[in-house]
């Protein structure tokens, strides 16, 4: 499977839990703590340094200081990961932002070691990595704030290959390329879970930005349509004058405009337009009436493709959620494999799909593939069961951890070679 450009920690699989119960179910709750007492575990005993150093990453990729450490250790000695100064001085580099004399000594005692070269290397490298560590896919949907800057962005395009989008500030017009996280939250028509691809070119949208090694807009964490977040704001468009196939509009808060500003739109010839829960051709509206919009910018001009009032909303969000409910019955849910012990494997599913991960019932029949371009599945996949599933975030959004029961334990080395982003996908008849 290709490395996405976006995942530089990968993901490796422990091949076993601790016996200690409660230390495992932190384990399955995501808990970096947890992970690395499990690496300590592993490494302690000596017999399975591999699994000592994939444990230790698991917590390291959440910031996690003193398994970053010892995965440095594991680094400087060869022990379960190629013997290596550069990946070594990373780690500790990462890891002494806790301030610990030990590390802060051993960090400064490879990096006199490394050659100009690497230490910029290097430099890259702990920037990178800092800053995924900043948008852990198990941060979303949890109390923490993912994002460094939001606001309404002009979508200008957007490769469904490379998750590269791009997007210009609306107020100003400047452009940006930013990487779309494979884990980013969407809130599309009223709907959790859509794909960047289902916005249009030139659409408004609320988007929110974190920090790469580069840029504060180096990742789209989350975006929401302009529907969703002038709903969820109390926002509208009042209608100022209709003529022909167009009208003027000023966007209000209850009673209050809120910038004052009244724009010009015309309607798409496919404009879609919504009144009282059903959809025509023909626009019903006048001046004084209150609306909600998707438009896009063309050039100058403000397009609207679709025209509705808050009676139509619910029919709206009904087409929406069943256009997502196909996508999720052909493709799955996407996440990461955490371990895998004998037959049994530890998912996490991304929060971008909480909704639909929250019907995945016990014992219910599922697949499990790897993806391609896109993050699409691709390749044989492997049959399992549903054990166990969870929500990890508040108010019922998150990731969700679930267990799964491989069909053929002979699957289990399979899927533990599996570090990137995974699709779990319901068996025909059987939704998640």
């Amino acid at each position: 499977m290709p490395r996405s450009t976006l995942l530089p920690l990968l993901l490796l699989v422990p091949v076993a839990l601790a016996a200690d119960p409660a230390v495992r179910e932190k384990a399955r709750a995501g808990d970096p703590a947890a992970f690395h007492a499990l690496g300590l575990d592993a490494a302690r005993s000596g017999k399975d340094d591999a699994a000592a150093a994939r444990w230790f990453r698991l917590a390291a990729e959440q910031g996690h200081a003193p398994a970053q450490a010892e995965l440095a250790r594991l680094h400087e000695q060869g022990r379960g990961v190629p013997k290596s100064d550069l990946d070594a001085f990373v780690f500790l580099s990462l890891a002494a932002r806790q301030k610990d004399a030990d590390v802060l000594a051993r960090r400064d005692r490879l990096g006199v070691t490394l050659t100009d070269a690497q230490r910029v290397t290097a430099a890259r490298r702990v920037a990178a990595a800092e800053a995924l560590v900043a948008v852990h896919p198990r941060r979303f949907g949890t109390a923490a704030n993912v994002e460094t800057v939001r606001g309404w962005y002009i979508w200008r395009k957007f490769d469904a290959d490379t998750w590269q989008a791009e997007v210009a500030r609306e107020n100003d017009g400047q452009v940006f390329q930013v990487r779309v996280l494979p884990w980013a939250t969407t809130y599309r028509h009223l709907v959790y879970g859509a794909r960047p691809d289902a916005l249009l070119s030139g659409e408004r949208v609320n988007a929110f930005f974190a920090a790469d090694e580069n840029h504060p807009r180096g990742y789209l964490t989350h975006f929401q349509d302009e529907i969703g977040q002038m709903k969820g704001h109390g926002h509208s468009w009042q209608l100022r004058a209709v003529a022909g196939r167009g009208f003027t509009a000023v966007a209000v808060a209850g009673d209050k405009p809120l910038d004052g500003k009244e724009l010009a739109f015309e309607l798409d010839p496919a404009c879609k337009v919504w009144k009282a829960g059903k959809a025509g051709t023909a626009f019903p509206y006048a001046a004084g009436d209150r609306v909600l919009l998707t438009w896009v910018l063309r050039g100058e001009r403000r397009v609207a493709v679709l025209v509705t009032d808050d009676a139509s909303l619910e029919a709206i969000k009904k087409g929406q959620a069943e256009q997502l409910d196909k996508e999720t019955a052909a493709e799955g849910v996407a996440g990461r494999v955490q371990s895998v012990e004998s037959d049994t494997v530890h998912l996490m599913v991304f929060a971008t799909y909480w909704s639909q991960a929250g019907r995945l019932k016990e014992k219910q029949a599922v697949r499990l593939v790897t993806t391609e371009k896109g993050f699409r599945p691709s390749g044989n996949a492997v049959a399992a069961e549903v054990m166990f599933r969870q929500n990890r975030g508040v108010y019922g959004s998150g990731p969700s951890d679930v267990l799964l029961r491989l069909k053929d334990a002979a699957d289990a080395e399979r899927v533990r070679g599996w570090d990137g982003v995974v699709r779990l996908v319901a068996q025909p008849g059987r939704e998640p």
